[in-house]
C-alpha cells in the first residue's frame, strides 16, 4: 500500500491510502457540498465563511461544477510540515478537464488513521 512519507523536502504524489477519501470530497463538490457536510466521518466540516468562498469562487471561475477524480492525482501534491502533511489538490471541471482551482488540505495522523482538514477553494 502506498503510504505518506513525512519528508520535508520534497513534494510528492498523493499517496493510495488518502485517495478514497479525496475523492469523497470530489462527490460532495460535485453534489454543491462546499462545507463537505456529507464527507465521511474522518474529515472536519468546512466553517460557513469558508464555504461561502469556495462557492464563490468556484463561480467566479465559471466552469460549472467541480470534482476531484483519476486527473487530479497526476498534478496533486503533498509535503510534511513537521507536525502534519500539506495537500493541494488540482479540481476538474464538469467537461473533465484540470482546472486552475484547487483544495488545498491538511492530514493529520489520529491513531491508526488520518483525519483531513480541507480549507476553502481558491486559485492560487
Amino acid at each position: 500500500m502506498d503510504l505518506p512519507i513525512k519528508d520535508v523536502d520534497h513534494e510528492r504524489p498523493i499517496p493510495a491510502i488518502w485517495r478514497q477519501t479525496i475523492l469523497a470530497l470530489g462527490d460532495c463538490l460535485k453534489n454543491n457540498d462546499y462545507g463537505f457536510e456529507t464527507a465521511p466521518k474522518n474529515v472536519n466540516r468546512l466553517d460557513p465563511a469558508s464555504t461561502k468562498i469556495s462557492k464563490y469562487q468556484i463561480e467566479i471561475y465559471n466552469c460549472g461544477n467541480v470534482t476531484i477524480d483519476d486527473l487530479s492525482w497526476e498534478s496533486s501534491i503533498y509535503i510534511w510540515m513537521g507536525n502534519q502533511w500539506e495537500l493541494i489538490i488540482d479540481l476538474i471541471d464538469e467537461n473533465g478537464s484540470l482546472t486552475d482551482l484547487v483544495l488545498k488540505l491538511v492530514v493529520k495522523e489520529n491513531g491508526k488513521g488520518y483525519i483531513f482538514l480541507p480549507d476553502f477553494i481558491h486559485v492560487p
